[in-house]
């Protein structure tokens, strides 16, 4: 069942009176948007405001909602959650976690898990949104090709809640053809980096966001600097670490 491309649309509308459009203002939902618009009067476009989303993002959320009849914003606070649990990061030396840091004794900058506080400020409050919608029908724009991905595949059933993934088996470069063809507008921070921006203080995610520092740079240089200064701080940690294990095999 998996991979029928558009055929599976018609389908699941048959069978699912409303469908939530997880929508991130990336390429991929993008897409997804426009090849759903025969279904938006039945299609809930839902956008996560995590509380550190790009200006530009903020903008085109906006110019998205007055566009679609139905649109909702969840909105969270991620400076809330780094405040609380520090910065997320890919690999967290225990001694800077939440609770190493109590056992370590030092006060330095704590981290977290990234996936800690994705959860936190975009993946359960996006699940709690479509559970109080009533939907069945959840379609996102995921595909096979992307780096990090759910392992849910379009048609897959979960808790009684259809996953449709549009675009799941094209490449990045049917995407970007698909909405050229089209006449929709490409976010301009695609010339730096083939993703959504997401959050702008976000210390993680650095296998693919070399792009997204460069954009900063050129356009959002306060947030770069503060970000550029967690980054180092986050090397620095890690390289203590590394140099014990380093010791250790030199033993």
């Amino acid at each position: 069942h998996h991979g029928r491309g558009l055929g599976i649309l018609m389908e699941c509308f048959d069978r699912h009176a409303t469908g939530v459009l997880q929508f991130s203002g990336g390429k991929d939902s993008l897409a997804c948007l426009h090849i759903l618009r025969p279904y938006w009067n039945r299609l809930l476009v839902l956008w996560v405001n995590t509380g550190d989303a790009f200006p530009e993002t903020v903008q085109q959320m906006a110019q998205v909602s007055a566009l679609v009849p139905h649109f909702l914003e969840v909105r969270t606070d991620q400076p809330a959650t780094i405040e609380a649990f520090g910065w997320p990061v890919e690999a967290l030396p225990i001694t800077r976690s939440f609770v190493g840091r109590d056992v370590d004794g030092h006060d330095r900058q704590v981290m977290q898990p990234y996936v800690m506080c994705c959860d936190a400020n975009i993946w359960r409050p996006m699940a709690d949104a479509v559970r109080d919608s009533g939907a069945t029908l959840i379609l996102r724009g995921t595909k096979v090709s992307d780096g990090r991905k759910s392992y849910v595949r379009s048609g897959d059933i979960i808790d009684g809640i259809e996953y449709v993934h549009p675009v799941e088996d094209w490449t990045d470069a049917q995407v970007m053809a698909y909405l050229t063809e089209n006449g929709i507008e490409i976010p301009s921070h695609y010339v730096y980096v083939g993703t959504s921006l997401d959050c702008q203080h976000c210390t993680a995610y650095l296998h693919e966001n070399v792009g997204k520092m460069r954009y900063m740079r050129n356009f959002h240089p306060t947030a770069y600097e503060e970000v550029m200064r967690r980054v180092r701080e986050i090397r620095a940690s890690l390289a203590t670490e590394t140099a014990f294990l380093d010791a250790a095999l030199a033993a």
